[in-house]
């Protein structure tokens, strides 16, 4: 039941003064049918929460945030067809609500995403830190379709690698010492 991203509901017994707590009643919250039992949904899940846990500092509940990702990653769970592009939509979608989503705004001239300001640019940023006109459509599309017409997305592998290194440069510079993910290469590696 203590696996990376398994819902759980607790009962514990909090006491103020205490450093260890009681936890009286555990149980997952839904049981999952197949991310425990699928390489893939597994190594994606394990990814995402290496993720979270890097980008959430938050020290109050979230109920937007919470509500976003059981729902997400409950949907993952249930779904048939997810796709190998679950990871790149989810995290493209939870910068909403982490305050840096991407603009999806653009113009015919404007050719390249500059990831620094999350907003397409006509030339060329002055900074490394950009996607040029084709993988940058996919960026947004992966934001913008719902999880249910992810399967519509056709990316290939290497790509979807781009993008990928991409959304975690984009998280990078958005987020207080965010640092290096290390299930990244476990991800690749399982995907390919």
């Amino acid at each position: 039941m203590l696996q990376p991203l398994h819902l759980v509901e607790m009962v514990v017994y909090y006491k103020t003064n205490s450093s260890i707590q009681r936890i009286s009643e555990l149980r997952p919250s839904p049981v999952f049918r197949t991310i425990p039992y699928d390489i893939i949904k597994s190594t994606i899940v394990m990814f995402l929460n290496e993720v979270l846990y890097k980008s959430i500092r938050q020290q109050n509940a979230d109920e937007n945030i919470f509500d976003y990702i059981f729902s997400a990653i409950s949907w993952f769970d249930e779904s048939e067809n997810a796709g190998a592009n679950f990871h790149l939509a989810f995290l493209l979608k939870l910068s909403r609500f982490l305050g840096f989503a991407p603009s999806t705004q653009t113009k015919s001239d404007q050719s390249y995403f500059d990831l620094q300001e999350g907003e397409f640019k006509s030339l060329p940023p002055i900074h490394p830190y950009f996607i040029e006109k084709t993988a940058a459509v996919l960026f947004i599309s992966l934001f913008s379709t719902p999880f249910e017409k992810l399967s519509e997305i056709k990316i290939d592998n290497v790509t979807r690698r781009l993008i990928l290194d991409k959304i975690l440069v984009y998280y990078t510079l958005h987020t207080a010492s965010f640092g290096e993910i290390k299930s990244h290469q476990v991800l690749e590696d399982v995907l390919s």
